[in-house]
């Protein structure tokens, strides 16, 4: 019967160097990919009008963007241990020079719309309409009955 040969503890020690680089190259890439969805995720805009302030904000955050892609991917790129970070935290700066605001965004305004009425009014708790719009309403819509009546015979 043989013996399983026990390893050395240089190999202990080489193989938790590698298991904390490793730890160290996942949390790095982690908050890389983190800092990429910082920039391209930002809120659409409400209205074509609000799109044409978005788009350039949201065309300089690509840039910067796609610029940290191509640094931590190039395969020709010598990395030392500060790079990915400081590449990274170069991201979130350009990010702070770009801030996606400027435009209504589209939840923005779908809350407006929650809170006001079709006239503009503040909506009463718990109802869709104002009073005004809703007595409005209710004219249109007893108009509208009668007109109905006035159209059909009443049978016997």
């Amino acid at each position: 019967m043989t013996s399983i040969p026990s390893p050395s503890p240089r190999t202990y020690d080489a193989m938790h160097a590698r298991a904390e680089k490793a730890e160290q190259l996942a949390a790095e890439r982690l908050d890389a990919l983190q800092a990429i969805r910082e920039a391209l995720d930002i809120p659409y805009a409400a209205t074509v009008g609000d799109d044409e302030i978005r788009t350039p904000i949201a065309l300089a955050r690509v840039m910067d963007a796609v610029i940290l892609l191509r640094s931590l991917t190039d395969p020709g790129r010598l990395q030392a241990d500060w790079y990915v970070p400081h590449s990274i935290a170069y991201l979130r700066e350009m990010l702070g020079a770009h801030p996606a605001t400027g435009y209504r965004t589209w939840d923005q305004v779908r809350a407006e719309q929650a809170r006001t009425c079709r006239c503009g009014q503040p909506k009463p708790e718990g109802n869709d309409l104002c009073p005004a719009c809703e007595k409005a309403e209710g004219a249109a819509a007893l108009a509208a009955l009668r007109s109905l009546a006035a159209d059909t015979e009443v049978q016997p």
